[in-house]
């Protein structure tokens, strides 16, 4: 995974001070032994967007809740947040994120899949992940790269880039805005108009930083590339990304459009299940209304509590968000 830093400077003053990871180690020790056992348990409770009442406000002030999922409402996120940090006793922050619905729940359950031979790829492995968290079966020959996408590895030699399959330049340029994003990574970014000069010494730092001898051996020690981009290289960049024409843009629009058409064309509801079975899914919503919808292990992608499972698992009773066709087919159900 290339670590970058994009084209600016800082939000904060260069005077601020910097936080140690001896002095983060310290912070975590003196939070664990204040922390009950419910605190902590919390810590790995991870609640879904649709279920919030009084009762899971509570939760949040009580530490019972580390995390929301598919909370992408900024009031909403800015209410749980000052909840956790004004009003619970620890004032440690919730975490906000989403998760994968649509078949495999991430990297790690498509690697087993393809051990079980239930699917034979996948796409968007890093390679980073592959010398780390995969390395065993990676280097077993149990994952073999296909192609790349990206940054193109001399690590990788023989394996073709994306690009090798552009068969003229507009195809090139289409396939490197789809497909070459991700060479910036995690950029680091700031506000327009601040100081040459600051954004000079922040490009500095940041240089200084990624070769720093702690950090590299840390890095080294876990199998995790470092490949950084300077400033001036992400600036140049982005400028020819943004200097495409207008017709390598639309197409590059319609290829990514393209992939979000069944999303689209999906119907959504959350709310409670009041009867399942004879291949029948009946949801009530928040407001009462209900739902009849058509559900299968082979048409409906399900999942509870964070896993994928078996239809056979649903209860009445159960908080469930389901998304569904205009024919009223369950494709995902994602229930607790």
């Amino acid at each position: 995974m290339a670590i970058a830093a994009l084209l600016a400077a800082p939000c904060a003053s260069p005077q601020s001070s910097r936080v140690t990871d001896r002095e983060i180690d310290r912070k975590v020790e003196v939070l664990l032994t204040q922390m009950t056992v419910e605190e902590k348990i919390g810590q790995l409770t991870q609640s879904f967007h649709f279920v919030k009442n009084a009762r899971s406000d509570q939760r949040v002030v009580n530490g019972e809740i580390g995390a929301y999922v598919w909370e992408t409402d900024p009031a909403e996120i800015n209410r749980l947040q000052h909840l956790a940090i004004e009003e619970s006793r620890l004032h440690i922050p919730l975490i906000f994120m989403m998760d994968v619905i649509h078949g495999y729940g991430g990297t790690s359950a498509l690697a087993l899949a393809m051990q079980r031979g239930e699917i034979q790829a996948s796409c968007a492995f890093q390679l980073s992940a592959l010398k780390s968290a995969f390395r065993m079966s990676y280097e077993a020959g149990d994952l073999i790269p296909i192609v790349q996408f990206a940054r193109k590895s001399p690590e990788l030699a023989g394996v073709p880039h994306v690009l090798d399959f552009a068969r003229t330049e507009e195809e090139r340029q289409v396939f490197n805005l789809v497909y070459n994003r991700d060479i910036m990574g995690r950029a680091l970014a700031a506000p327009p108009g601040i100081p040459v000069a600051r954004t000079a010494l922040l490009r500095r730092a940041f240089d200084a930083a990624v070769v720093d001898p702690e950090l590299t051996t840390a890095a080294a020690r876990a199998g995790l590339p470092l490949t950084p981009m300077h400033g001036e290289e992400v600036e140049a960049f982005v400028r020819t990304m943004m200097a495409v024409p207008p017709e390598v843009a639309a197409k590059a629009r319609a290829a990514l459009e393209f992939g979000q058409q069944e999303n689209l064309q999906l119907k959504s509801v959350a709310g409670t299940i009041s009867e399942i079975g004879g291949g029948r899914i009946k949801v009530k919503d928040a407001g009462g209304k209900p739902l009849d919808l058509s559900i299968s292990d082979a048409d409906s992608t399900i999942m509870l509590d964070g896993r994928q499972a078996a239809l056979s698992a649903l209860n009445a009773g159960m908080a469930c968000f389901l998304r569904y066709t205009d024919a009223d087919v369950a494709q995902v159900v994602v229930c607790k």
